[in-house]
């Protein structure tokens, strides 16, 4: 029993709107190796990574409903983010052995600019909201890279525990980010660029941390393995902030539950939906089987008097 076209399974991912209600409403009408994506400021376009030999960013304009390929770089490209104005598309690309921190014009007007150089960025995550910092991981820690002056990166969280998507604040006062520091992954959110005390947001496990736009809700994700309210889900969760002088913040509460098969990508500005990536499994090429009965006496025959 074989099938001719040698079916390989592999995943079909599509990119969709997931609202507070649980409803996934489809963003593009086409499924591909979506892997992360990034909204622009004015919500019209979406920065994506695309995985295939070599992963490269596309960016989709929702009005337009045009997917344009954005990097060319011959390795990896992934992890685009926003400039706060729209102008620029961020994103990180293997360049040699080497993975460091690119930019540029999301129309694709200018070559890219080059902003690192010799790092092993594992993600990008958020630009500071006066446009001068971009704040990423490299091995387990939180760096940030000034875009003014000589550009040097320097680390921001360098502890022994893995810290993950670091986030500013709306107001660029605060960061939220992710550690395991407790055996868990929980979200914390300490003060920007430098300040007292350390806030643990989540309670029963929490990861990838959201501002909404005016900074009055933060949401996070608690994976099905860490959900104890409902195992083999994950759910988003979200506190509101009270207060920022001091920073005080409510109890955690559910937004809504998440299948496995949804991971979130980023917040739309209203607050109410959430860009996603939905992944389902489907075996390619199994259109026709077919059925070869003693196949065994069939090879023998032909292969008789060979010797």
């Amino acid at each position: 029993m074989f099938s001719p076209a040698d079916p390989a399974l592999f995943g079909v991912v599509e990119l969709s709107w997931f609202d507070r209600r649980g409803n996934v409403r489809p963003l593009l009408d086409s499924a591909n190796a979506f892997f992360t994506a990034s909204l622009s400021p004015d919500g019209q376009k979406l920065a994506t990574t695309i995985q295939a030999a070599n992963d490269d960013i596309w960016i989709y304009h929702t009005l337009r409903k045009t997917l344009t390929r954005f990097t060319f770089g011959g390795g990896n490209s992934s992890f685009p983010i926003w400039s706060p104005d729209g102008k620029y598309v961020v994103y990180a690309a293997e360049r040699g052995t080497v993975v460091d921190i690119f930019r540029k014009p999301w129309d694709g007007s200018r070559a890219e600019e080059r902003l690192s150089n010799g790092l092993s960025v594992s993600e990008i995550s958020s630009y500071a909201p006066d446009g001068k910092t971009i704040a990423f991981v490299q091995n387990g820690d939180i760096w940030m890279l000034p875009l003014d002056g000589d550009r040097t990166p320097r680390p921001f969280l360098n502890a022994a525990a893995n810290e993950a998507t670091p986030r500013f604040s709306p107001d660029g006062r605060w960061l939220a980010y992710s550690s395991n520091e407790s055996g868990n992954d929980e979200v914390y959110v300490v003060p920007y660029p430098r300040g007292e005390g350390k806030f643990q947001i989540s309670s029963g496990g929490g990861a990838v941390p959201f501002w909404t736009r005016d900074g009055k809700e933060l949401f996070f994700v608690t994976s099905g393995t860490q959900n104890r309210r409902r195992r083999g889900s994950g759910m988003i969760m979200s506190v509101q902030i009270t207060g920022t002088a001091p920073f005080d913040y409510s109890a955690e509460r559910v937004v809504a539950t998440l299948p496995s098969t949804i991971t979130v990508t980023d917040i739309a500005a209203n607050g109410q939906q959430f860009v996603v990536t939905a992944f389902r499994a489907q075996l390619a090429g199994q259109s026709d089987l077919t059925v070869v009965l003693e196949w065994f006496e069939d090879l023998k025959a032909k292969t008789s008097g060979t010797r």
